[in-house]
């Protein structure tokens, strides 16, 4: 039997991430840089691609999405920043500076597998970071 293989535009397009804002799904940017690179593949934008984020959230967050004024929730600007404010909450980011701070290498494991740690609990502890200083953080890191 011969393999079958497909062309990149026979490729099927990936589906959407979803996001509940629950403890063990908290991880907004991680949500949105997925979303974006799915939205991006499938040739998403304006209205559409608004609407199908708000199909994507679930549980807490679509709660938290139908408690906003119409004008928030239809507008992509004002809902990011509306859900940045929710899911970002200062005292998250003092979570995530502790244990940054904190942090050493366990027993058993590698020094990539602590700079790996190490770059994640920097994107999280100082995601309100400007782009530039978040980035300077993270090449001092490699």
């Amino acid at each position: 039997a011969r393999a079958l293989r497909m062309t990149p535009a026979q490729a099927p397009l990936p589906d959407a991430p979803a996001f509940s804002g629950d403890k063990e799904d908290s991880d907004l940017n991680c949500f949105l840089k997925s979303f974006e690179n799915c939205a991006e593949l499938n040739g998403w934008s304006g209205k559409l691609k608004l609407q199908i984020f708000k199909t994507k959230l679930k549980a807490n967050a679509a709660r938290f999405l139908y408690t906003l004024p119409e004008n928030i929730q239809d507008n992509w600007d004002l809902l990011m920043a509306a859900l940045q404010n929710r899911y970002h909450a200062q005292a998250k980011i003092d979570l995530y500076q502790m244990q940054f701070s904190e942090r050493k290498q366990k027993k058993n494991e590698s020094l990539s597998d602590l700079g790996e740690n190490i770059k994640k609990l920097i994107q999280k502890a100082y995601s309100m970071m400007n782009q530039p200083s978040c980035q300077l953080a993270l090449d001092q890191m490699a």
